[in-house]
């Protein structure tokens, strides 16, 4: 005989259910997965009709929106519907139960809100009011419960900000958000109010940090460099005060993340309070036109009379602040007095010196109108550097790579910025094109590297192979930036003719010094080498299963199989999701499947994984990957007809690539070139112009004015122009104005299979 979960359900309720019944109907429904929990509640102005909040615990989603295993983490999800009492008078049976909307989520207080919403929006077109008069006093079967406290729910809840309900995440994030939107004692409260269990992740400018929380308690804290993984040197509370002065930067919680040991013994209400107190030392540090950049001088150097005035001020310990008056003498920079040292111990130090006037801010910059301009001759550089290296491929001699190599380390010590280094060699069957071989990988270099990095001879007394230097190059966007290398290398029919491997290694993750750092290198390299694989790294992040299938994806799309290639990486973004968001393969996946979307114009199916490969390159501060990605999101958005989305995301990738790479790189004029796209097509003629003028500027500049791409913009430019001038006359000819997107130069991933770009 067939058994049915039937829903249990609580005490019925007077009034809109508080925060503690929605605890209380997880944790009912946590007991058994397989069945619902219900709550109900009367509707305004009806005998009969009810609200009823149903709970059922459900495997969490993945990223296609497949649950991760069977095991995996588990969410609530919600359902609100109204539903008719049965009257026991009655033969007739209600009416069956109508759904109003269906919602997974941890997060309480929006959940709180929705039902406000809903509620409130109902009342509106009803007499009376909501009150304590229960109507289930007509139902034998049912409890009464205490009326609810009246509540106020704000129009524009917290959670708002804090909800991922609305758009997919990656892992299982609950809440996510952006400083600027929220202030973080909020975000600490929710978790604590909710009683979470898990780590909210943190990104602010170039710093990464962890806070763990266990039901809702604070218990540990971690900060490191999110670019070299090198932790702050701050103890567990200086780092939850240093957070609570963030006003910039992203937040994720996540839950099922337990710390693995307890640091924190304070109450979370003493640190927001010191957080306030040190917020608005800050603040009023930034109105009297302090900065982390400024400099300080004496006022008074009398040391007799310093320890008196400084017990005149907020309560600090007196030795530190003798320490750090003691370094300061005219225009002393305060990054010099600071090194090291928390906001908790050095911002009430320079609030004190400052408002006592033991201290002034010194060294104004002179604005730079003012300043005479002296013109540098820049074709001196582009002359040196060609005795550098061999200027047909562009390769720098071995020399002047260990120079720069040595330079790199000696800036880490001082920044703590990362960087990487790259080993690899060439075969191939016939010697006489090896040179050839050298000159296409210097090409596809130009088309991905940075203005610092460095492609160079590799010579030792065992071997001569090649080098890449990459600053500012962490594990994961190294690894990234060479496997676009390689993609771009197969565009280029380079494995036709030879091979390369590469084998890439981090300072200071894998090495502490550059004989360390150019060993791991090569022992990755012989690593790729046994693998039989293109690319191998120190640490390891390339191993299998998922290379496997990287390969196979690749050489589906390298043979124009895209139905195959779509298949193969659909699996490889099966096995991604269970890589943590700052592992390189995760963004290699996203990028290669969404590529075959674009190639296959699938749009609708490419957005939401450009989307999450933006937000992991974002995180991992890679802006140059970035630029491309917003480009294709634009793409996208514009295939789809949304073009207000569009606009938006082009506007972000041309301020990007503008503060990259200056106001003249071909790339921009690209950019720009698909904005005025953008417009065109929306008849927004005067914006146009505008756009289809500074990509005409930009590509007459770097390509000059006959070459084939400037001539046809110049056309599409001047019929616009006529366009204008003379509305009635438009023609079918100028509809290609708002013909094909223009594609990236540096752009790694939107590759055309034919071999063709587009034009």
């Amino acid at each position: 005989m067939l058994k049915f979960n039937k829903p249990s359900r609580l005490a019925n309720l007077s009034g809109l259910p508080e925060q503690n019944i929605l605890v209380q109907l997880t944790k009912e429904a946590d007991k058994n997965p397989n069945r619902a929990v219900d709550v109900s509640w009367p509707i305004a102005g009806s005998k009969t009709e009810v609200y009823t909040l149903s709970c059922q615990i459900v495997m969490q989603k993945g990223l296609i929106g497949k649950p991760q295993s069977a095991t995996g983490p588990r969410v609530p999800e919600w359902t609100l519907f109204t539903e008719t009492l049965a009257d026991p008078k009655s033969i007739t049976p209600p009416a069956p139960p109508v759904t109003i909307w269906r919602h997974t989520t941890g997060d309480l207080e929006l959940l709180l809100n929705l039902i406000a919403s809903e509620v409130q929006g109902h009342q509106k077109h009803n007499d009376k009011p909501i009150t304590g008069e229960s109507i289930f006093q007509n139902v034998s079967t049912g409890e009464f419960a205490r009326p609810s406290s009246a509540q106020n729910f704000p129009q524009e809840p917290i959670s708002k900000a804090l909800s991922t309900g609305d758009h997919q995440t990656f892992g299982q994030v609950t809440l996510a958000g952006d400083l600027s939107n929220v202030d973080l004692p909020s975000v600490f409260q929710s978790v604590n109010l909710c009683k979470m269990t898990g780590k909210l992740n943190l990104y602010h400018k170039t710093v990464q940090a962890e806070a763990y929380f266990t039901d809702g308690t604070l218990v540990h804290a971690t900060a490191q460099h999110a670019v070299s993984g090198s932790p702050l040197p701050l103890s567990p509370d200086q780092i939850l005060l240093e957070l609570l002065t963030w006003e910039t930067g992203t937040f994720r919680f996540q839950p099922g993340w337990p710390a693995t040991t307890i640091t924190i013994r304070r109450r979370l209400e003493s640190f927001l309070l010191e957080g306030a107190t040190l917020t608005d030392y800050i603040k009023s540090l930034d109105n009297q036109g302090f900065s982390e950049q400024s400099s300080l001088s004496i006022v008074r150097a009398n040391e007799g009379t310093l320890d008196e005035a400084l017990k005149k001020g907020i309560p600090v310990e007196l030795q530190l602040q003798r320490d750090i008056y003691s370094k300061i003498s005219n225009n002393t920079p305060i990054a010099d007095l600071i090194e090291d040292l928390p906001k908790s111990i050095w911002a009430p130090i320079v609030f004190n010196l400052l408002n006592l006037q033991l201290v002034t801010i010194s060294g104004a910059k002179d604005s730079v109108q003012a300043i005479e301009q002296i013109e540098l001759d820049l074709g001196l550089a582009e002359q040196a550097s060609l005795q550098l290296g061999r200027p047909e491929s562009g390769v720098m001699h071995f020399p002047m790579f260990v120079y720069f190599l040595q330079k790199e380390a000696a800036r880490y010590r001082k920044s703590k910025l990362p960087f990487s280094m790259a080993l690899f060699d060439i075969t191939c069957a016939t010697p006489s094109q090896m040179d050839q071989l050298v000159i296409t990988v210097g090409d596809a270099f130009k088309d991905h590297k940075q203005p610092y990095d460095i492609l160079a001879n590799f010579e030792t007394p065992y071997t001569r192979e090649f080098a890449l230097l990459l600053p500012y190059k962490a594990p994961a966007a190294s690894y990234l930036f060479i496997d676009n290398l390689v993609v771009t290398l197969r565009a280029m029919g380079f494995f036709a003719h030879g091979n390369i491997t590469f084998g890439v290694a981090s300072f200071p993750s894998d090495a502490t010094d550059v004989h360390q750092l150019a060993s791991a290198a090569s022992t990755a390299k012989k690593r790729a080498h046994t693998k039989g694989k293109h690319l191998a790294t120190f640490s390891g992040v390339e191993l299998e299963p998922w290379e496997e299938l990287h390969q196979k994806g690749d050489s589906a799309i390298a043979s124009e199989n895209l139905e195959m290639a779509s298949d193969i990486w659909l699996t490889a973004l099966t096995e991604a999701e269970s890589f943590e968001e700052s592992d390189p393969r995760l963004i290699v996946t996203l990028d290669r499947l969404s590529s075959i979307y674009l190639i296959q114009r699938k749009f609708d199916m490419a957005e939401p994984l450009l989307k999450l490969s933006l937000d992991l390159k974002n995180m991992s501060g890679m802006e140059l990957e970035m630029i491309t990605t917003l480009d294709q999101i634009g793409r996208c958005y514009y295939e789809q007809e949304k073009y207000l989305e569009s606009e938006q995301s082009m506007l972000r990738s041309a301020d990007l690539c503008s503060n990259l790479y200056g106001p003249e790189h071909e790339s921009l004029g690209n950019v720009y070139h698909n904005l005025a796209t953008v417009y065109h097509v929306q008849n927004r003629l005067a914006e146009a112009l505008q756009a289809y003028q500074s990509a005409v500027s930009i590509k007459r500049k770097v390509l000059g004015r006959e070459h084939p791409e400037v001539v046809q913009l110049t056309e599409n430019y001047a019929k616009l122009l006529r366009r204008q001038n003379h509305p009635s006359n438009t023609t079918s000819e100028d509809m290609f104005i708002t013909g094909r997107w223009k594609q990236l130069r540096f752009d790694p991933t939107a590759v055309n299979p034919s071999g063709q770009r587009q034009q």
